[in-house]
């Protein structure tokens, strides 16, 4: 209760009154739970009080129940909720709070279907979006991951898995097993064998397609032709429409042949004398027929007139076959032939060649070739003899050869010359002679011709003797064409000391010349057109006295070049 006093200031007076408060308890509230959740659940929450209320929530909706159900949208966050009750006899308010905190839920991520073919081996696996512990039914495995390997075709199997995180979170999801039907491949034939050089074809059964295996790929068909030379495993890789294999093994047997060999046979030669030829062979485990004869065992008798081809086929217990096919040869005799030329010169090659046969021999070198090539190292006779055999028949003749003896020639040897010189050649030793090339020569069939070439040239002669053998001998002729100039000395001294006495031109290869001297007064002392013809100093007989002449030349070379000159000449006694 209080109590309150009012004086007036001016006038002093005083009044009093008094109230009463009375202080309402307010409402007590209580929220229950308060917890935690996963994310993705809901939570049912509610609020009490001690007194008759009206109880009011803020979600952030305001929401006017005393129970409500809460949606929290994320992960990770707190969320408060706000609850009020309003007393409902005297209006007194009260608030309390709850905080629900939401923690993450695990994603199980996992591939829905499962395609597996019979008796393999896949690994069932299963991703969380965070760390869960696991729990898959059937088979109650706590692994992320199983290897699935069922015994089995044509099934279909279901597996749950349960993810549940250290929070208690959980999610579920589940994958389907899908088993293919079985497939069984088979080879036709079964348990195939052959001989050996024969052909087999095998077939594949029960799948889509298919691969050879021996070891290694070698046919994609179904149906393979095979030939193989001795016993040999092959394999069979059957796929079938949904991919699922299967593999079949077979072995195919290669019977070997029964071979077996012929001996005892020879070829005839015609006309001689010999026993029948008997034929044995020594593989008795099989059956034998021999033709054109149509007789059977492992030894025959065979007596042929003429030659003749025979089959032999041996027949096993495999029913393989071998043949052997041979011919007893009956042959003429061969008649020996030497074809070639005699006599020959010594030096020469001769050819015989043999005929007569189908292969020779000639003694004494044991030449087997058909013509014989040889070249005898002296001048005498030579006796050839040549055995000619066919098959086991053989005939001989000989062949005789004279080889006279060549001529041996002594020819001039190299020499050279300056243009516009000769020289004359001489060869001996033979009785025929032949010059060439004929060019610049005196005589083409004489032993000594008499040459003046005007270039670097060899001759050759061939020499024939009295046996009309020949030999070649040549001979080479240098051409020296470097005329260079004349020389005309510009003194002399012809004064009997035996040195410098007479005056001559001088050079090469001069073909034709006009040398003049004249004396002071123009009277011409000399004159000369060879260039081996000088001037001893004297004129008209008699020596002329110390003097200075002057000379004129006019030179025409072989070349055919042609030259003037002049110039002054000293004579000193």
């Amino acid at each position: 209760t209080y109590n309150v006093v009012v004086t007036d200031t001016v006038n002093s007076c005083i009044n009093d009154t008094s109230t009463t408060v009375y202080v309402n308890p307010l409402p007590q509230l209580t929220i229950t739970p308060s917890t935690s959740i996963c994310y993705g659940d809901s939570i049912t929450i509610s609020a009490t009080t001690d007194l008759p209320s009206d109880i009011y929530w803020y979600t952030p909706d305001t929401i006017h129940n005393s129970t409500v159900t809460l949606y929290p949208d994320s992960t990770g966050y707190t969320y408060t909720y706000v609850s009020y009750a309003i007393d409902s006899v005297n209006g007194c308010k009260n608030f309390d709070t709850m905080t629900v905190f939401i923690m993450p839920k695990p994603i199980l991520t996992i591939s829905p279907t499962y395609f597996m073919c019979p008796y393999e081996t896949i690994n069932v696996s299963v991703l969380s979006s965070i760390p869960v512990t696991y729990l898959w039914t059937p088979g109650n495995v706590t692994d992320s991951s199983f290897l699935f390997h069922p015994n089995v075709s044509d099934t279909t199997y279901f597996y749950t898995v349960i993810g549940t995180s250290a929070d208690g979170c959980k999610d579920t999801t589940s994958t389907v097993i899908l088993i293919y039907p079985e497939i069984n491949v088979s080879i036709t034939p079964v348990n195939p064998a052959i001989c050996l050089n024969d052909s087999i074809t095998l077939t594949g059964h029960g799948a889509i397609t298919y691969n050879w295996y021996n070891p290694n790929s070698f046919s994609t068909d179904s149906i393979v032709t095979l030939s193989p030379d001795s016993t040999t495993n092959y394999s069979l890789i059957g796929t079938s429409i949904y991919q699922c294999k299967d593999t079949i093994n077979t072995m195919l047997i290669v019977y070997p042949l029964p071979t077996f060999n012929i001996a005892g046979y020879k070829p005839l030669c015609k006309g001689d004398v010999t026993s029948p030829y008997v034929i044995n062979q020594f593989d008795t485990t099989a059956s034998y027929l021999w033709l054109p004869v149509n007789l059977t065992g492992s030894s025959v008798t065979l007596s042929p007139q003429d030659t003749t081809t025979y089959n032999v086929i041996s027949t096993d217990t495999n029913s393989c076959h071998y043949t052997v096919t041979f011919s007893i040869t009956v042959d003429t005799l061969p008649i020996a032939h030497i074809t070639g030329i005699s006599p020959i010169c010594y030096g020469e090659t001769i050819n015989l060649e043999a005929s007569g046969g189908t292969s020779f021999l000639w003694t004494p070198d044991n030449i087997t070739t058909q013509i014989l090539t040889d070249t005898p190292d002296s001048a005498s006779t030579y006796l050839y003899t040549l055995i000619a055999q066919s098959t086991i028949c053989f005939d001989t003749t000989t062949f005789s050869l004279l080889v006279n003896p060549k001529p041996v020639l002594t020819l001039t040897s190299d020499t050279t010359l300056i243009i516009g010189q000769n020289v004359q050649l001489n060869v001996s030793g033979a009785n025929i002679y032949d010059w060439s090339p004929i060019n610049d020569l005196s005589c083409i069939d004489c032993n000594s011709p008499l040459v003046q070439p005007n270039y670097t040239i060899e001759y050759c002669v061939i020499g024939t003797n009295t046996f009309n053998c020949s030999d070649t001998a040549c001979v080479s002729i240098t051409v020296d064409k470097e005329c260079g100039e004349v020389f005309v000395p510009s003194g002399f001294s012809p004064n009997n000391d035996g040195e410098n006495e007479v005056l001559y031109v001088y050079g090469k290869c001069v073909k034709s010349m006009e040398f003049k001297i004249f004396n002071r007064w123009g009277e011409r002392v000399f004159e000369t057109t060879h260039p081996d013809i000088g001037w001893d100093g004297s004129f008209r007989g008699k020596p002329l006295d110390t003097d200075v002449f002057v000379y004129y030349l006019k030179t025409v070379y072989f070349n055919n070049v042609k030259a003037e000159t002049k110039g002054n000449i000293t004579l000193m006694r």
